[in-house]
């Protein structure tokens, strides 16, 4: 479900100790500008290394320090590297495309000796074409989509190894693809300057619906669904090398445009990064010292600056962890790694929030599910109705926040004998009410929006202009009742002096 959660004060820091990795050498700064760089899973991070033999480096995430000298270790495959993916519900099994038309598929494990040597455990062959882009299916295990050289759309079953469609997209290269959140629509950008949306379980494989001219320059582009697939986000440069992003209703079959805004003016594009939790989009580019980062909502005024994070020097790559590797106790809504060419370093985004004790019920609404697989290839196949997964991030034995506020502002009401008094008519005792087990209000932070106080409307009188001015005497007695008045004074508590002292003075 949408939640609006307005966060506006964002920590985010370097992990200095045990969250670098220095010495690396040879990163890779020529990758096509459709992939995305390093990635991330659970267990490693995956930065491919230049060199004709298409070699990724495989660095474990809780192992971090000095790589040694000497020659990089990594796995070899043969061929330039075009785009590289962790599969989300495998946290060992890596797919790679190459610019020979192989998809290798590697089995990694931390038990692994040295990896210059390893074989992939499966490869997927695809008629000589280049491979473009590769995307996992969000829900169904084991589905993968293909974006070709030949302007063409596969969905495979790696597990397989079978090819389940082949689907025509766009009359030029294919700049960027994204599966919605529910896995039933994919979106692709086209060097045609089209933004088109599928439904790969469609044997047609007719666009279902396409909107032309959605970008001035075809030299990159990225597209993605948010605020619960009912938005597509289009980040994209103009002709004069403005980035921008650009909002289209994914609700209407002309994709109607909603908003437009320039972030700044560079020539590398922005790779974004969405956040469907909290409707946080990171955008950061190819040797860019900064991460602008804004919250998204689907009605005006869409996009909410943030603050942003400074680096002292430019990345290559910003590799994102899924919400399972975030310390919710610390307040860390995400976790990343950032890849510059000589170290790795991991960034962790805070909230700033004083009882670190309690689970921020607030902040933390029951995630996406992205790291379980929800069905089957062969039930996807079959046009199965399961949802996206919803799970609570909230460790055994914590409390949340909204009721320990509850839980104290009764006990302050309460009595010592654990009930409420309540005054009876013409002075009576007041009867004792106690209060049930389990009666404070449960959490329901996925559909509760936060929204700023409200205040009691002001009473307005009539000047003699005829203009309406606020009656002052009645607004502070309104406030007046509300706030505890206190008659004692300072020196109440001060101790006086004998009376002879003053006859001596």
């Amino acid at each position: 479900m949408y939640c609006q959660l307005s966060i506006y004060h964002i920590l985010m820091r370097i992990k200095a100790n045990n969250g670098v990795f220095s010495n690396l050498r040879n990163v890779n700064t020529r990758l096509p500008p459709e992939s995305n760089g390093a990635c991330a899973s659970r267990h490693f991070v995956a930065v491919p290394l230049s060199g004709p033999a298409g070699v990724i480096g495989i660095y474990d995430v809780d192992e971090p320090g000095r790589l040694p000298d000497g020659v990089m270790d990594g796995v070899f495959n043969k061929a330039q590297v075009t785009d590289l993916q962790w599969n989300p519900f495998d946290d060992e099994q890596l797919a790679v495309g190459t610019d020979s038309g192989v998809i290798n598929l590697w089995r990694l494990t931390r038990a692994d000796g040295p990896r210059n040597e390893m074989q992939p455990e499966k490869q997927i062959k695809i008629s000589g074409e280049k491979i473009v882009i590769l995307r996992w299916h969000p829900l169904a295990s084991d589905l993968l989509a293909v974006a070709l050289s030949d302007f063409t759309l596969q969905l495979w079953n790696v597990r397989e190894q079978t090819l389940l469609h082949t689907i025509p997209s766009h009359r030029g290269g294919i700049l960027a693809m994204a599966w919605s959140a529910n896995g039933r629509r994919l979106a692709t950008l086209g060097k045609d300057f089209k933004l088109s949306v599928h439904n790969l379980n469609n044997p047609l494989g007719q666009p279902m619906y396409e909107r032309a001219g959605v970008l001035e320059s075809p030299r990159a582009a990225r597209v993605f669904f948010a605020c619960d697939d009912r938005m597509i986000v289009v980040v994209g440069l103009t002709k004069g090398s403005n980035r921008q992003v650009q909002l289209y209703d994914a609700t209407t079959t002309d994709l109607r445009s909603i908003y437009q805004q320039t972030i700044d003016n560079a020539t590398q594009p922005l790779i974004p990064h969405y956040d469907y939790d909290t409707n946080i989009i990171f955008l950061a580019g190819k040797g860019d010292r900064t991460i602008n980062m804004f919250e998204l909502t689907y009605d005006s005024p869409y996009l909410l600056p943030l603050s942003n994070f400074t680096a002292p020097m430019g990345s290559q790559a910003i590799a994102y962890h899924n919400k399972k590797t975030c310390n919710v106790m610390a307040v860390e809504f995400q976790v990343a790694w950032r890849l510059t060419e000589k170290t790795l370093e991991r960034l962790i985004f805070r909230v700033p929030r004083v009882k670190k004790d309690l689970f921020q019920s607030d902040l933390f609404p029951d995630a996406l599910v992205t790291w379980r697989a929800v069905m089957t290839p062969e039930e996807w196949l079959a046009q199965s109705d399961k949802e996206p997964e919803f799970e609570s991030l909230k460790p055994e034995g914590v409390q949340h926040l909204a009721s320990h506020t509850a839980n104290n502002t009764a006990s302050s009401s309460t009595q010592a004998n654990g009930t409420i008094g309540t005054n009876g008519t013409n002075g009576s005792p007041a009867q004792a009410t106690t209060i049930p087990q389990g009666s404070l209000p449960s959490p329901q932070p996925r559909t509760t929006t936060i929204k700023p106080p409200t205040f009691p409307a002001e009473p307005a009188l009539k000047n003699t202009n005829g203009e309406l001015e606020p009656d002052k005497k009645e607004i502070e007695q309104s406030w007046s009742s509300k706030i505890m008045k206190d008659t004692k004074l300072e020196q109440d508590d001060m101790d006086g002096c004998e009376e002879a002292e003053w006859t001596e003075l």
